[in-house]
Formats: structure tokens, sequence, C-alpha cells
């Protein structure tokens, strides 16, 4: 079973995957939207990135985002180096356990960098920063484990 591209990208940047507008200033527009876009994405049947232009990551996961920089932080890599891991095909999971690093840890970084994010949105209500970072932990699993096929 496959993922499409846009299911993907859709719930990496529900997760604050290569969050460039909340960082400047922008924020979702809702709670609601949130968990509509995470919820799309969680039906994808199986966390493969199909016919995936893998060099997309770089859309996913920029350089100097801040979830980018946690992972990468966490697993002891470069940026570059750790977009070059995931475009060879590997997921964000396969490098944490080449690192000898615990995918749980990584997920932590990850969570935490997006919960900064969203906290620091002055556009949310508390109850809305509460359910965007919920949504955001609750599809982790996904985020790490998806892979694209390389070209």
């Amino acid at each position: 079973m496959v993922l499409n591209r846009k299911r993907i990208v859709a719930a990496m940047a529900a997760a604050g995957v290569g969050l460039g507008a909340l960082a400047s200033g922008a924020a979702f527009a809702s709670a609601s939207q949130v968990h509509s876009t995470v919820t799309a994405a969680a039906k994808a049947p199986a966390p493969v990135w199909r016919g995936g232009n893998c060099a997309d990551w770089g859309k996913i996961l920029p350089n100097n985002s801040p979830v980018t920089k946690a992972a990468a932080g966490y697993l002891g890599l470069g940026q570059d180096r750790l977009r070059s891991e995931l475009e060879s095909g590997k997921s964000l999971a396969d490098v944490a356990h080449a690192q000898g690093k615990p995918v749980s840890g990584l997920k932590d970084a990850m969570l935490a960098a997006v919960a900064s994010q969203i906290n620091a949105s002055s556009k949310l209500s508390a109850g809305q920063k509460a359910a965007a970072i919920s949504d955001v932990k609750s599809h982790l699993d996904a985020i790490v484990t998806v892979k694209c096929r390389p070209s």
C-alpha cells in the first residue's frame, strides 16, 4: 500500500515539519483545519511515498527549519547529511536506528520543536494549540516511518 506525495506533504506540514509559515508568523487557521488535514493523511494505508521524488524531502525538511535542526541535532548529523539519508530511501526511524538512537527520542525532539512553534503563535487560542500539538503527537509514528522510493 502506498501514500501519495500530497498526503505525505500534508501530514508533514500538519506535523510542523517545514513549518516556515508558522515560524514567520502565519498560523494554522484553526485547530479543526489541522485536525482534518492530519486525519486525511492518517487514512493513507502505509508509509511508502509512491513514485516518490525523493528530492522532495528538501521541501518537507528545509534546511534551518526548527524541526530539521531538532531531528539532525538529535541524530548527530548535519542537515544535508540527514536529507541525503532520507533521499536514499530511508525513513527518519531508519536513520535513527543507524545512528544508534532510539526513535522515541527523535519523536520527542521533533515534537518539542513543533510545540515550540505552535505555542509561539499569537493567532491560536490555548485550545487550538493543544489540539494541534495533540494531532501532531498522534501522527509522529507515521511521520518518522515514511519512506520515499529513490528514483
